[in-house]
């Protein structure tokens, strides 16, 4: 049965990759997450900061 997280740790795991640049391998790793549901959690925050990136231009 998949566990379910709440939308303030998926944040938090997206933000480690986006933000601090880690690398989302290494991040599921170390948190013992599949890397296919890190890079699922992370698209939106990227989405998000690209966003505020062409915003800003």
């Amino acid at each position: 049965m998949p566990k379910h997280r709440d939308p303030e740790y998926k944040e938090y795991v997206a933000k480690l990759v986006v933000e601090e640049h880690r690398v989302a391998r290494q991040v599921a790793f170390e948190l013992e997450l599949p890397e296919s549901t890190v890079n699922h959690w992370v698209q939106p925050t990227r989405k998000r900061s690209w966003g505020r990136i062409r915003e800003s231009m």
